[in-house]
C-alpha cells in the first residue's frame, strides 16, 4: 500500500503541491510555518531605514526567503554535526568498556 499523499504547502504567499509520507504530514506544515515566522523576521529586519543602511540595494521578499534557507540549512548542518560527534563519543565509550572488561579478567 502507497502511503503517500499530496499536500500544499503555502510558503510566503504562494502554493506547493508536494507528494509525501503520510506520517511526516505534521512535520512539513510545521517546517512551513517556521519558514514564514523566520522569513517574516528578516522583513521586519530589513524594513526602511535600516535596509538602506545595511545594504545598497532594496532587499526584496526573495532574499528574505534566501536567509531564512540559508539559517536552516546551517541550522541543519550543525545538528549533523552533533549527532555525529555524539555518535562517535558513545562508540568510543563502547569500546573502552569493552577494553576494560578484557584487561579486568
Amino acid at each position: 500500500m502507497d502511503d503517500h499523499f499530496t499536500i500544499t504547502l503555502n510558503v510566503n504567499g504562494r502554493s506547493f503541491p508536494l507528494r509525501i509520507e503520510r506520517n511526516k504530514e505534521e512535520i512539513y506544515r510545521k517546517a512551513v510555518k517556521e519558514i514564514d515566522r523566520k522569513t517574516n523576521q528578516y522583513k521586519s529586519l530589513f524594513q526602511k531605514p535600516y535596509a538602506e543602511t545595511m545594504s545598497r540595494r532594496k532587499i526584496d521578499e526573495l532574499d528574505c526567503v534566501l536567509m531564512t534557507a540559508i539559517q536552516a540549512v546551517s541550522e541543519n548542518v550543525q545538528l549533523e554535526k552533533e549527532t555525529d560527534a555524539k555518535e562517535m563519543e558513545q562508540r568510543l565509550r563502547s569500546m573502552i568498556h569493552e577494553i576494560d572488561e578484557y584487561l579486568s579478567h
